[in-house]
């Protein structure tokens, strides 16, 4: 096992090749069969996340300026670029390939973090919106199953590094923010005034940069790594599609 995960930190960030030696069928991988039922359920998939885009902003009613302000907000437009892009895959699997790699590897964690932060330390039991149900949960295990039942998508331990390309631009927004007195309109009924500037109560850079400084160094350095490996992990575990070598391929290759 340690010799396997030794080889996979050595794969380039968008490496067909695994650590097992073999080479991933990445046509079949980003374009699996049967096309009409994939496509069909993607578009379905599309339409189901593009309702629950306009009924999350209408929920918001008159501080619709904050709905682009939220990690949860981040992780739903980057997710819905996936199915996008991986939608064009599909119909021509030569075009937007790496896109699409690299925007599941980024969005699946970025949802799982989503979903573990809103359930474990947000969600106090009270009736929801279904858009809300739909951000912090339902949208990361439809991704999910698509990324890795369907496509069988490879991860590779450097695309950890595009996880940190989403995260660390949202903490240094969440400073601009604080700084810049921007507000949360959405927190102004609060009866704890302390937190009603911040995005989030946790995050808090003008009452307690220190407590945000340590939070953010935690969720970069250990949450990220933690989530990755669980990612990753479920991507070695389902099985991938190869390229079919057969003894005219060998003959092929030695010429």
């Amino acid at each position: 096992m340690l010799d396997h995960i030794k080889k996979e930190l050595k794969l380039s960030l968008f490496s067909k090749e695994d650590a097992n030696e073999k080479e991933v069928d990445l046509v079949e991988t980003f374009s699996p069969s049967p096309k009409g039922f994939i496509i069909a359920s993607k578009i379905m998939l599309l339409a189901v996340s593009t309702f629950n885009f306009v009924t999350s902003i209408l929920n918001y009613n008159d501080n619709k300026e904050m709905w682009p302000m939220f990690l949860t907000k981040w992780g739903f437009m980057l997710g819905y670029s996936y199915l996008l892009s991986s939608t064009v895959t599909v119909i021509s699997p030569l075009k937007l390939m790496k896109l699409t790699w690299g925007l599941f590897a980024a969005t699946i964690n970025i949802q799982m973090f989503i979903t573990i932060n809103y359930w474990v330390l947000v969600y106090n039991g009270s009736t929801e919106p279904f858009s809300s149900y739909y951000e912090h949960g339902i949208f990361f295990i439809l991704l999910a199953l698509d990324g890795f039942a369907v496509h069988r998508y490879p991860l590779r331990f450097k695309q950890i590094f595009l996880v940190w390309a989403v995260l660390i631009p949202f903490l240094i927004w969440s400073i601009i923010h604080s700084k810049l007195g921007i507000g949360n309109s959405l927190h102004n009924d609060r009866p704890d005034a302390t937190d009603d500037d911040a995005l989030y109560g946790t995050l808090n850079w003008t009452e307690r940069p220190k407590g945000a400084g340590i939070l953010s160094a935690l969720l970069i350095c250990v949450a990220v790594p933690l989530i990755f490996i669980i990612t990753w992990g479920l991507s070695v575990l389902v099985p991938r599609r190869y390229v079919v070598v057969t003894e005219e391929t060998t003959k092929e290759d030695k010429v």
